[in-house]
């Protein structure tokens, strides 16, 4: 039987030890690879194209969202699922919709136990979302519910996907040229989506910005 191949990106070794032992304890699954920041997960999931990838929300390089978006596009580029769930000391909604809407279908808190980790492992490996007990049942739906409505009193929404992408990585902190490097794309282009995202939210300094962005949840304050 073909096993479930997992890539562990977190930046504690003893994080990725507890869960190198859960999963390859496990008949239906083995640990293929792991990485210790955001740049280096990227790289080995191309070349690995795991089932799944456990993503730390909190990497040293890039917030595991971003991450998630980038899987999210390779695996629809090459039309194989690469199942992504997140893993967060955070148990908050907006963070949750941020990780549904990022691509990932799994989202765990740290505290869960092996055999929940686990289950989530099969779960989304199966075409299902897992969210750990403790989030409200009802983000789903509302997630849901909201994405298809569009949020149209939402500024945020005014921004094309591309746009909320550079936008939640300026907010970050990250330059244009580790923006443009990231996303490869050009340092030009990074300047003209950040000119037509403070023109959209009618914003004119990065101080307005980072305000919006804690409103939204996208950074901590």
């Amino acid at each position: 039987m073909k096993k479930f191949e997992v890539l562990l990106v977190d930046d504690h070794p003893l994080v990725r030890d507890g869960l190198r032992d859960a999963i390859n304890a496990q008949h239906d699954m083995v640990v293929v690879g792991e990485a210790e920041d955001g740049a280096q997960a990227l790289r080995i999931v191309q070349q690995l194209k795991p089932s799944a990838v456990m993503l730390d929300i909190g990497l040293p390089d890039f917030n595991g969202l971003e991450i998630a978006t980038q899987i999210h596009q390779f695996s629809e580029s090459i039309k194989q699922e690469i199942h992504v769930i997140m893993l967060s000391v955070f148990l908050k909604e907006s963070l949750v919709f941020q990780a549904l809407q990022n691509g990932a279908h799994g989202y765990i808190v740290k505290s869960a136990s092996s055999p929940e980790i686990v289950h989530a492992i099969r779960h989304v490996c199966n075409g299902r979302y897992y969210l750990s007990p403790e989030v409200s049942t009802n983000i789903i739906p509302e997630y849901l519910k909201s994405h298809n409505s569009g949020q149209t009193n939402n500024p945020y929404n005014k921004l094309t996907k591309r746009e909320q992408q550079i936008f939640r990585l300026i907010a970050e902190g990250h330059s244009n040229k580790e923006i443009a490097d990231f996303l490869s794309i050009s340092y030009k282009t990074v300047e003209r989506h950040r000119a037509n995202i403070m023109e959209k939210l009618d914003m004119h300094s990065y101080r307005e910005l980072i305000k919006f962005a804690i409103e939204l949840g996208i950074v901590e304050a």
